[in-house]
C-alpha cells in the first residue's frame, strides 16, 4: 500500500498505516518541485531518540532517489513507530514530514471494576450495576495518539446495536511499566435480562481498528438462593429420616424394658 505526503509544513502528520493488514509498508515522500532536493528518513524510537534509515538495512529499503520507504516484512514489536521525511530544498531550508506507522490497538482483558480480574465473562444480578472496563495500551512514546472508543453489544439472536443510551466515560493513566492506558468504561445501571448480550469495545487509532468483546450473563435476582435452600433442603430430609428411623428402632427397645420389669414383678411376688 502507498501513503502519498500532502503538502510539506513542519512536523505534519499524516496518514496512519496498519502494519498488521498484510504485505510490506511502503511511504511515500513527494517534495513539491522535480529536483534539487535533499530526504533523509529517520525512524523515531521516543521523543529524544531517532535513528538514521540509510536504506541497506535488513528491511529498510529506499527507492526513486530517496522518495520512497518500503518497510519488509513489517512486524508490529520492531517497526510501530513515527517516521519522519526530512527534506531539503536547494535554498538550504528543510521541511519534515511524519508518518505514524501502527499496528492495531492492543487490549487488555475487560474488568468489571478497578478491584476485579482480568475476565472475558461475567456474570451479573439482576437490577445490580455493572461497570465494564475496556482499556488499550500504548508504547509511552505514542501517548499523543487518539484512540476513539465505540460499544456494541450482539445479542443471541444475531442482531447488534451500537451503544448510544449508556453512560460511557474516558480516562488515561500509566501502567506499571511506564506504558499509557486509556481505558472506556462502560456503566449499566439496574441491569435487566435484556442487557443479556456480547458487548464489543471497539477501539480506533487513526483509520487502524481493532475490538475486544466480553459476554454478559444475567442471572435471577433470586437464583443465587437456590443452591443454599437445596441444602436446607436436603438438612431437613435427612434429619427426619434419622429421627424416624431412631423412633422406630428405641420402640421394640421400650417395649422388651416393659415386658423384662413386668415378668421381674411377678417373680418377685
Amino acid at each position: 500500500m502507498l501513503i502519498h505526503g500532502a503538502e510539506f509544513v513542519v512536523m505534519e502528520r499524516s496518514k496512519e498505516y496498519d502494519l498488521e493488514s498484510g504485505g510490506p509498508v511502503t511511504i511515500e515522500c513527494l517534495p513539491p518541485g522535480s529536483s534539487g532536493f535533499d530526504i533523509k528518513w529517520y525512524k523515531v524510537i521516543d521523543a529524544e531518540k531517532s535513528i538514521r534509515i540509510h536504506g541497506n538495512e535488513e528491511r529498510y529499503k529506499l527507492y526513486n532517489n530517496n522518495t520512497t520507504l518500503t518497510i519488509e516484512d513489517p512486524r508490529k514489536s520492531a517497526d510501530e513507530a513515527d517516521y519522519v521525511c526530512s527534506v531539503g530544498n536547494p535554498s538550504g531550508k528543510t521541511s519534515n514530514q511524519t508518518f505514524r506507522v501502527r499496528g492495531k490497538p492492543e487490549f487488555t482483558n475487560f474488568k468489571a471494576a478497578e478491584h476485579t480480574k482480568d475476565m472475558n465473562s461475567f456474570n451479573v444480578i439482576e437490577n445490580d450495576d455493572l461497570h465494564l472496563i475496556c482499556e488499550v495500551v500504548l508504547k509511552p512514546h505514542f501517548k499523543e495518539d487518539e484512540i476513539d472508543f465505540s460499544w456494541f453489544r450482539k445479542f443471541s439472536n444475531g442482531s447488534e446495536e451500537r451503544i448510544t443510551n449508556l453512560n460511557i466515560t474516558f480516562d488515561e493513566e500509566l501502567d506499571g511499566r511506564s506504558n499509557i492506558v486509556k481505558k472506556s468504561t462502560l456503566i449499566m445501571d439496574d441491569v435487566k435480562f435484556g442487557d443479556r448480550a456480547q458487548y464489543i469495545c471497539e477501539a480506533a487509532n487513526g483509520g487502524i481498528k481493532a475490538n475486544s468483546t466480553v459476554d454478559v450473563r444475567v442471572k435471577d435476582k433470586l437464583g443465587a438462593l437456590w443452591p443454599f435452600l437445596g441444602i436446607v433442603a436436603e438438612v431437613v430430609i435427612l434429619c427426619t429420616v434419622i429421627c424416624v428411623y431412631e423412633k422406630k428402632r428405641n420402640k421394640p427397645e421400650f417395649e422388651e424394658s416393659e415386658n423384662s420389669d413386668a415378668k421381674h414383678s411377678k417373680m418377685s411376688r
